[in-house]
């Protein structure tokens, strides 16, 4: 996806969809909801690939991995735009 042009760093491209949990939200339960929000995938299948410890802020970073086939392109809840190329 890439950035709306008058968020910081606009413009730049990203490869994920994200955010801070909820209280009582388990990570993977911060990443489903972040995941749908952000795209409009519904995921059952996340595949946690690695966590991130950052102590100085006190910080646990999660990274799953979702594979999907659309049948459909994603809606965007925060007016992010999607740009891809076949190829």
């Amino acid at each position: 996806m890439q950035r709306d042009l008058q968020k910081h760093y606009g413009g730049m491209w990203e490869l994920t969809a994200g955010g801070s949990a909820l209280s009582r939200e388990t990570a993977i339960e911060c990443a489903s909801r972040e995941l749908k929000e952000e795209t409009g995938i519904i995921s059952n299948d996340l595949i946690e690939i690695k966590r991130i410890v950052h102590e100085g802020y006190q910080t646990l970073y999660v990274v799953y991995l979702h594979r999907t086939d659309l049948k459909k392109m994603p809606s965007f809840y925060k007016k992010e735009k999607l740009s891809a190329t076949n190829g």
